[in-house]
């Protein structure tokens, strides 16, 4: 894939990334296989510990845009139909993605930072390919 100011490295602004407002650009960053892709599943609206954690995770998505890495906020509400009707058993759920696989799918329960430094594991098998589904934005 050509160089493209967009892709190097991963910049997109002061705001986050959202699927429906910059699917393409998502999609654009995802056909880059060495992008590392992170989502938190949250619940702004009524989830405390989502409410707690999203600062932290906006935090770490700012410095994460210098490395070859996308952080996205998927609210379970605002971002339903992407998910399929899935709904994780306990929130927020981080999910890791490198090379298209799934590394990493655990419920943070301590500091963000503890959990994105424990070693990656899977806790929640039946998450569906998010990645497949972020990559493919700009064909909908």
């Amino acid at each position: 894939m050509p160089d493209s100011p967009l892709l190097t490295p991963i910049a997109h602004a002061a705001r986050q990334l959202d699927p429906w407002r910059d699917g393409p650009l998502i999609a654009q960053h995802l056909a880059n296989p060495s992008t590392r892709l992170f989502i938190m599943l949250g619940a702004e609206a009524w989830c405390q510990k989502c409410r707690q954690v999203r600062p932290a995770f906006n935090s770490w998505a700012k410095q994460a845009e210098s490395r070859d890495e996308l952080c996205l906020w998927l609210d379970l509400e605002d971002h339903a139909e992407l998910l399929g009707g899935y709904i994780p058993d306990d929130l927020p759920l981080l999910l890791e993605y490198a090379a298209g696989q799934l590394l990493r799918s655990v419920v943070v329960r301590e500091a963000l930072a503890s959990t994105l430094t424990a070693p990656p594991r899977i806790d929640c098998p039946a998450v569906p390919d998010l990645h497949a589904v972020l990559r493919n934005l700009s064909l909908v």
